[in-house]
């Protein structure tokens, strides 16, 4: 079972990747990944939410975020893994007619938003907490 008390934590450690384009696939190299974890745990939370150094999301550690505020989805568009779960629920969103964009999605777009889900080729869809959207 999931801990949703505190479920994220946006002021953690930002990816090294400014003005270096998205790719594909990932590499080895995890260390913001796991940092991102280990500061989200010292704060009590579950899933850190990483930033690309000019405050805006990018993903978290090892799940690709989604963003529904008004009807419309967001999704970040750069310094993430363009993960096999997103890439389906940009397809599905598309194939119903709903309003989903790829673009840079700044960090305080989490606290205005009416729902929040992540997404994972390992876990699935995970949605955020009802008490989310009330905040």
């Amino acid at each position: 079972m999931l801990d949703f008390k505190v479920p994220f934590y946006t002021d953690v450690y930002s990816k090294p990747i400014v003005g270096v384009p998205s790719v594909p696939s990932r590499n080895l190299q995890r260390g913001d990944l796991v940092r991102g974890l280990h500061e989200a745990a010292d704060r009590g939370t579950t899933y850190p939410f990483l930033t690309d150094g000019d405050t805006n999301l990018t993903e978290g550690s090892g799940f690709n975020i989604v963003i529904v505020k008004d009807g419309v989805l967001f999704t970040p568009q750069r310094g993430v893994l363009e993960g096999v779960t997103r890439k389906s629920v940009i397809d599905v969103a598309r194939a119903n007619g709903l309003d989903i964009r790829v673009e840079l999605v700044p960090v305080e777009t989490v606290y205005k938003a009416d729902e929040i889900f992540m997404c994972t080729t390992a876990g699935g869809i995970i949605l955020s907490p009802p008490w989310m959207a009330s905040q």
